[in-house]
């Protein structure tokens, strides 16, 4: 996939739906979903919900074993 990402059209409501999703067309598991900080552009993990509105949204995913590196 390299930096350039991709994307999708996702229709769920929670982060739980959304990380099943990502792990599904990944194929990667034990990851953390992060946006990142607009003003810091430091990677932050999405942890309570999604926002609550239909506009695009830019999601990294981070392998938890580098949490420290990376978060």
């Amino acid at each position: 996939m390299g930096d350039e990402g991709r994307s999708f059209l996702f229709n769920g409501t929670s982060l739980g739906e959304l990380l099943e999703r990502l792990q599904e067309d990944t194929g990667l598991k034990d990851v953390i979903i992060c946006s990142r900080n607009p003003i810091t552009s430091k990677l932050m993990p999405l942890r309570l919900q999604l926002p609550p509105n239909n506009n695009a949204m830019h999601v990294v995913l981070v392998h938890e074993s580098s949490k420290g590196s990376f978060l």
